[in-house]
Order: C-alpha cells, then sequence, then structure tokens
C-alpha cells in the first residue's frame, strides 16, 4: 500500500490542511425522517436507518468507528411547526457502538414522537 504525504489539500478555491481532514471534520453525518416511512433524506458513511418503533431510530455507519468514545450531536425539527423538540442517545437499548448508534426522538410533551427532521453528526477517529 502506498502512502500520499502532504500538509494541505486545495479544490482550487478554499485550502485546508490535511490535520482537519483527517482528525476535525465529521466522521460521519445523517439526515432522516421518522415520520410516516423512515428514510435517510442525505448522509455521510452512514450504511442503514432502523426504525425500531415510534421515536426510535438506529443508524448503522458504512465504516466503523475505533471505539464508542466519539463525540455525538444531535439536532431534531419538523416540517409542520408546533413547537420544540428533542433527539438524544439512546443509551438505555444501545450505548454508542463503533458500528452505529440509536436515537430516541421527543415532542413538546416528552412523549416519544416520530418527527420529520432528524440529524446527527459524528466527530471522532475511525478504526
Amino acid at each position: 500500500m502506498s502512502n500520499l504525504v502532504v500538509s494541505n489539500i486545495s479544490d482550487g478555491t478554499d485550502t485546508v490542511g490535511t490535520g482537519y481532514v483527517v482528525n476535525g471534520s465529521a466522521k460521519q453525518w445523517c439526515r432522516w425522517n421518522m415520520s410516516g416511512t423512515a428514510a435517510i433524506v442525505d448522509s455521510f458513511n452512514t450504511s442503514t436507518l432502523t426504525d425500531n418503533g415510534t421515536g426510535r431510530g438506529e443508524l448503522a455507519y458504512t465504516s466503523n468507528m475505533s471505539n464508542g468514545n466519539y463525540h455525538i450531536a444531535t439536532g431534531v425539527g419538523e416540517l409542520t411547526g408546533g413547537g420544540n423538540r428533542g433527539i438524544g442517545v439512546r443509551g438505555s437499548d444501545q450505548v454508542p457502538a463503533v458500528s452505529g448508534c440509536a436515537y430516541y426522538s421527543f415532542n413538546t410533551s416528552w412523549a416519544a414522537s416520530d418527527e420529520d427532521i432528524c440529524s446527527a453528526s459524528i466527530s471522532g477517529d475511525l478504526a
């Protein structure tokens, strides 16, 4: 296997250091819809979305993380309005694993609910 060693990468307009690409950029991200038929809207390094019931979803990564101690940022919303929503890691069912993570979304009453706009971004080390 050959290695290409460079200090910067450029697309002709912007230049970034390779340390940022290797260590600082998202290693996985996904936007999915749990309302109706659960579906991935757009993603990077995400192989599947599993609908595990109302408000419960699980994402599998295409390439594993090196361990389960990575950073997870989440967001949730709805297309039709109606108030605040919440989403978080579903640790009682599955702690973050090297191969994926489970999520739980809630409505304004903190009851499990399937939301239109769910998202997560993972930062950490790939295996």
